[in-house]
């Protein structure tokens, strides 16, 4: 399961040891990140209309952990929207496509199953392309949090420079 990871070990040694002072501000400024970037991954979700029903999108957790926080989305269709499926593999299965094919395109019984079926041979035959959502969340809040950290340090009277 893909996550975005944000960790102590992600930093300077001279930032390091100033922080594993403050576990509070740690954890603080950790948990803000990873929920800015749980923000950041849901607007990318919404701008690429990547979903019907939402479930993707109210999926992501922020948790907390020793050394910092990470985001994780506990979808059961997480995996394939991050990383695809490839061609030549099984169809998917067939309830999650009818109830997009009904959401989304708007057709019901016959014609639904109809549609549901060509798109799960579709996909079938051709895959799904990897959407990427956590791994472009992780480079950005990989440099959020080295700038909130650094101000964090500024205004500590800490060093802020290192990286």
């Amino acid at each position: 399961m893909p996550t975005v990871d944000v960790k102590l070990t992600d930093l300077p040694r001279v930032w390091r040891d100033h922080l594993e002072k403050d576990k509070g501000a740690l954890v603080e400024l950790s948990m803000r990140v990873v929920q800015d970037a749980m923000e950041f991954a849901q607007h990318e979700v919404d701008r690429r209309d990547l979903v019907f029903s939402g479930n993707y999108t109210e999926s992501f957790m922020a948790l907390p952990r020793v050394d910092g926080a990470f985001l994780v989305n506990v979808s059961a269709y997480a995996q394939v929207i991050e990383l695809g499926r490839r061609p030549g593999a099984r169809m998917p299965p067939y309830e999650p496509i009818l109830e997009w094919v009904e959401g989304k395109l708007g057709l019901y019984f016959q014609e639904a199953e109809e549609a549901a079926f060509a798109i799960r041979r579709a996909i079938a035959k051709r895959g799904i392309p990897p959407q990427r959502i956590m791994a472009k969340t992780a480079s950005w809040s990989r440099n959020l949090w080295k700038s909130r950290v650094r101000n964090y340090l500024r205004k500590r009277g800490g060093t802020g420079t290192g990286a």
